[in-house]
């Protein structure tokens, strides 16, 4: 079954994982106001946490070669000669321009 998964970064920085973002589901009020709901562990509550829009990406459900789970935004090295390119949601697909990433053989999330 496909994840349906976002990640943002939030105004407040203390609120955020150790990579800067925090995931959840994502609730758009507005063009300005974008929230991330956040389940707790206990799946008994929730957080509802303001991020800046334009950080914010959908969870392609792809993992890099490492095992890290890709999301839109990232940059990750692939084709032939290897370079670093950004991931886009584009015509109903994730791709790095004009091309699919779930094609590609290597692929590995860059900084």
């Amino acid at each position: 079954m496909r994840r349906i998964m976002f990640r943002g970064k939030p105004f407040n920085e203390t609120l955020a994982e150790e990579d800067g973002y925090i995931y959840g589901q994502l609730v758009q009020w507005n063009a300005v106001v974008w929230q991330i709901y956040v389940i707790e562990p206990s799946g008994d509550d929730y957080r509802d946490i303001a991020v800046y829009p334009k950080s914010v990406g959908q969870c392609t459900d792809i993992e890099d070669d490492n095992g890290v789970m890709l999301y839109e935004g990232d940059k990750i090295l692939c084709g032939s000669p290897l370079t670093a390119k950004k991931i886009i949601f584009n015509k109903g697909k994730f791709c790095t321009g004009s091309y699919g990433i779930f094609g590609w053989k290597s692929k590995t999330k860059v900084k």
